[in-house]
């Protein structure tokens, strides 16, 4: 009791001393629950630190996973796309050496069919980066690219077949864009990331 009674003496000298100031209490209970409030709002600000730091470390394990993800995904791409590469100079060497020796037909239509697989594969994996990425793909530019208009037979097959060289040549090289395009993001996530936990 004599302790209680020395704090609230102590208290009181407190509240005399404010008088007049801008930090002025009315009496001794007053500071006492301004004591209690701010004791709260620590103890709140304690907890949002604490579910804040937990977040932000979810969230970088969850970029630093998504990220090795689609390192692997983008490894896999360009693998596939240098397999792609290979096969179409070996039938585009193929399909000229045909030309030139004007062979059977029957292996001219092996060739040709193989040549068709390779195309629709590109055109597979074009494909699936330009919805991968979301971006807006004008429709009659890739229907100009995927279809071909037969235009009786004023246009040669050998003619035909450069024409077809040429747009999957280019459908490598956008893939090739949309994989450099996304490497440059992730290492953009990855600096930031680094960054932030510095």
């Amino acid at each position: 009791m004599n302790k209680s009674l020395r704090y609230h003496n102590y208290l009181s000298n407190v509240v005399d001393f404010l008088q007049g100031t801008p930090n002025d209490f009315a009496e001794v209970q007053d500071i006492l629950n301004r004591y209690s409030t701010l004791m709260q709002v620590n103890s709140d600000l304690a907890r949002r630190q604490q579910a804040f730091m937990s977040d932000n470390e979810e969230s970088r394990r969850y970029l630093v996973e998504l990220s090795k993800d689609k390192a692997n995904a983008l490894l896999q791409c360009n693998n596939e796309i240098a397999s792609l590469q290979k096969c179409l100079d070996s039938y585009s060497l193929s399909s000229k050496r045909e030309q030139s020796d004007s062979g059977p037909i029957g292996h001219e239509l092996s060739n040709t069919a193989a040549l068709g697989q390779l195309r629709a594969s590109v055109q597979n994996l074009l494909l699936r980066f330009e919805n991968y990425s979301r971006r807006a793909v004008n429709n009659d530019a890739r229907k100009n690219n995927n279809t071909r208009v037969i235009e009786g037979e004023s246009r040669s097959a050998s003619l035909q077949r450069a024409e077809d060289d040429e747009a999957t040549g280019s459908a490598i090289e956008r893939i090739a864009e949309y994989i450099i395009d996304y490497s440059a993001t992730i290492d953009e996530w990855q600096s930031r990331s680094d960054g932030k936990h510095i």
